[in-house]
């Protein structure tokens, strides 16, 4: 059986719903919103794919999981969000709940995630 993952990706937390091919919920959890963290509570579903929205951490995140081996997909924000309004409350539960149900059905527009020294390096004001 295939499952899919949600990262609903905050500051301090990543709320994670994990589905199975079906649609149904068997796991759901929430990790320090690091590469390390994340990647240890998808392990033992052996995700077919996880997904996240871009954002703040998205690039750390998306490329640090990639060096794990979760096959992840980055989300248009405001594609993702167009579909999480439809979610009956806004909260991190529902929104990874949501992500899951994207990723899971591909009704999703996946975006090109720049390397990590591509995105630090050139055009960055701070790298001058």
């Amino acid at each position: 059986m295939k499952y899919y993952a949600g990262l609903d990706v905050s500051q301090q937390t990543t709320s994670i719903c994990i589905v199975d091919e079906e649609g149904k919920t068997v796991a759901e959890r929430k990790v320090a919103s690091c590469p390390e963290a994340i990647s240890e509570a998808l392990e033992p579903s052996a995700v077919a794919r996880a997904g996240l929205e871009t954002g703040p951490l998205s690039v750390w995140l998306w490329n640090g999981l990639k060096e794990r081996g979760v096959p992840i997909v980055c989300m248009d924000a405001r594609h993702a969000n167009a579909a999480l309004k439809m979610m009956p409350a806004k909260t991190d539960r529902n929104d990874a709940i949501g992500l899951a149900q994207i990723v899971r059905t591909g009704w999703c527009k996946s975006v090109h995630v720049k390397s990590t020294a591509s995105h630090e390096g050139s055009g960055n004001p701070c790298h001058s």
